[in-house]
């Protein structure tokens, strides 16, 4: 039998762990396994949650599962069970979702530890710790909703994406740069990027490379060729960005690849009508002179040099058209440019005054 002194220790110790519980930042529970029923909840759940005391109290023993979110409730049940096998030194980890009093879910994440057994060493009791994980659950699917953007982004984009480290080797690609390269994304990631980068353009390749890494500049752009699969030749326009963590660190790099295979040969055929269309202009015995959209002369045939008695063209590059043409025919000359800028054809016929240049024996 307790003495007095005894009973009044006792009575202060029980007061003092209840007032200890209500002031910490869990929700503390005491259940019983056996009975299936909660036999003690501190009032850290009612403020979480924001029920009074007494809806917490008429909620009774099995509050838990009253307020706990359904989809989370077969988990829940299935989290209990497996607390019989729990060792003394042993806790259990269980996140769920418990409904708020307007009508709200919180996220908590609660730790269970043995709270008493049988005298046959079979747990009896547990005792958990709830918190509220709803702030950092939130922050969790920011950043999975970001990720899962980052990753659509990148996977689905028009434009070849690449990652790769600091020995060029590929980490990541996306469909896009298969298809340019015509390489599987198992095959270019055991590659790296001179593996079908054209040879004449390697040197040019490692330069930009080697100057990003040493933080020289802190991107590149070039237009370079890439051998496919197949053999054939692409050209690609590459944008090349470093990627470093917050103390400068180099993490990877982030590659962004066009093809403008397209373009680079339409470029060529044009640069190949142009050399011919000159080509014929040199070879007319009269005189052709190109002009700009102004009507000012940009250049003239050899033979159009030679009937107007020019030795240097020099003077009348940009000059206008009618320059050399005396009234009326300069006006003639004038609409006959405006006549071109509308698509239309002009003819006409004028005079022309021999221009006046310096020669090396006199005018």
């Amino acid at each position: 039998m307790l003495e007095s002194s005894s009973l009044a220790e006792l009575a202060k110790s029980e007061h003092f762990l209840r007032r200890l519980t209500d002031v910490t930042l869990g929700a503390i529970e005491v259940f019983d396994l056996d009975q299936q029923r909660t036999l003690y909840v501190n009032r850290s759940i009612a403020t979480q949650l924001g029920y009074s005391d007494e809806e917490i109290a008429d909620m009774g023993a099995g509050l838990v599962p009253a307020l706990m979110h359904p989809d989370d409730l077969p988990q829940f049940v299935a989290h209990r069970q497996s607390l019989c096998s729990l060792a003394d030194h042993e806790t259990a980890d269980f996140e769920y979702r418990l409904r708020e009093h307007s009508g709200g879910w919180r996220w908590m994440q609660n730790r269970d530890v043995v709270f008493a057994r049988h005298a046959t060493g079979a747990v009896s009791q547990i005792i958990g710790n709830a918190l509220d994980i709803s702030e950092r659950k939130t922050a969790q699917e920011k950043i999975r909703h970001s990720e899962e953007f980052h990753r659509l982004a990148f996977d689905l984009s028009p434009v070849g994406m690449t990652n790769f480290d600091g020995e060029r080797r590929f980490t990541k690609v996306n469909q896009r740069f298969c298809e340019i390269t015509g390489y599987a994304a198992d095959e270019l990631l055991r590659m790296n990027i001179c593996d079908f980068t054209h040879p004449d353009d390697r040197a040019t390749n490692q330069f930009n490379i080697d100057q990003l890494h040493a933080g020289v500049v802190d991107h590149y752009d070039m237009e370079k060729r890439y051998i496919r699969k197949d053999g054939s030749v692409c050209w690609v326009r590459v944008t090349v960005r470093m990627v470093r963590d917050a103390t400068g660190q180099r993490l990877y790099s982030i590659g962004v690849v066009q093809d403008i295979n397209e373009r680079r040969h339409r470029e060529q055929a044009l640069r190949e009508s142009e050399a011919f269309s000159w080509s014929v202009l040199e070879s007319s015995p009269d005189c052709a002179t190109v002009l700009d959209r102004e009507g000012r002369r940009q250049t003239m045939n050899r033979n159009g040099q030679h009937l107007m008695e020019i030795d240097d063209f020099a003077p009348w590059l940009g000059q206008p058209w009618w320059s050399l043409k005396p009234e009326p025919f300069a006006a003639l000359a004038v609409e006959a440019v405006e006549q071109a800028k509308r698509g239309e054809t002009a003819r006409f016929q004028a005079f022309h005054r021999r221009p006046r240049v310096r020669r090396s024996g006199g005018t």
